[in-house]
Formats: C-alpha cells, structure tokens, sequence
C-alpha cells in the first residue's frame, strides 16, 4: 500500500495526490496538519531524516517533495503489483 504524508495548503503535496489518483493508484493519506498525533508522526519523520513534504512511501521505497519521475517509477511496481 502506498503511503501519503501531507500537509494543509501544501501544492506539492497536491499535485503528488492528483498524479496517483490520475494513475489509479490507491494510498493512505495521513495529513500532519489533522491528525491527532500530528506532532508524533512529524518527530519520527525527522528521526528518520525526512522533512520536505509530500512524503510518499512504497515498501522500502521513499520519496519526498514532488518528484513526477520517481513517481512514474512506483506508479509502474504498484501496477505491477
């Protein structure tokens, strides 16, 4: 399953979600800005080095802002199943 981190107000974040539901590929969304536990998911983000949003997660595989290639790329092995 693929994972979205968002934010409020953030277009990258925006257009990294338009791109995936273009494609068909279904994810969960956890938008720091509205979850309860907001500030805890952005501290273990940071722990793990990650701090630009999106932050968009398949497996091993992370990656963050808006990056349409690297997205092209996951889009192709989540299809692929």
């Amino acid at each position: 399953m693929v994972k979205v981190f968002s934010k409020n107000h953030c277009p990258k974040c925006r257009m990294t979600k338009s791109m995936l539901e273009r494609e068909g590929v279904s994810f969960d969304e956890t938008n720091v800005e509205e979850v309860e536990n907001g500030e805890e998911v952005i501290t273990e983000l940071k722990s793990r080095g990650l701090s630009s949003m999106p932050i968009v997660e398949y497996g091993d595989e992370v990656i963050t802002g808006f990056n349409p290639s690297k997205l092209n790329e996951m889009i192709v092995k989540v299809k692929e199943g």
